[in-house]
Order: C-alpha cells, then sequence, then structure tokens
C-alpha cells in the first residue's frame, strides 16, 4: 500500500460521508417541508368546517 492509496481512500471514504450528510440533510428538509403541509392542510380542512357550519 503505497502512500497514494492510502490518500485515495480517505478522499473516497470523506465524499461518500459528505454524500451521507447532505442526503440526510436533504431527508430532514423534506420531511420538514411535508409536515408542514400536511398540517396547513388539516388546518384549513378544519377551518372550513368549522367555517360552513357556523354559516
Amino acid at each position: 500500500m503505497g502512500k497514494g492509496a492510502i490518500i485515495t481512500i480517505l478522499v473516497i471514504v470523506g465524499i461518500i460521508a459528505a454524500v451521507g450528510l447532505v442526503a440526510g440533510a436533504v431527508l430532514q428538509l423534506m420531511q420538514a417541508v411535508i409536515g408542514f403541509v400536511v398540517w396547513a392542510v388539516v388546518i384549513l380542512a378544519i377551518y372550513f368546517i368549522i367555517k360552513s357550519k357556523v354559516d
């Protein structure tokens, strides 16, 4: 194992770790957005149901 091979392995591991972190962050962001949209839809639905019953 030469120095070049060790550096190459470290670089590959670093790239894999970075991609994993980015993918994790994107997934968390998507979950947050989906959660927010679901809440917004639920709140709007409740609002319209109450509004239609009051009218």
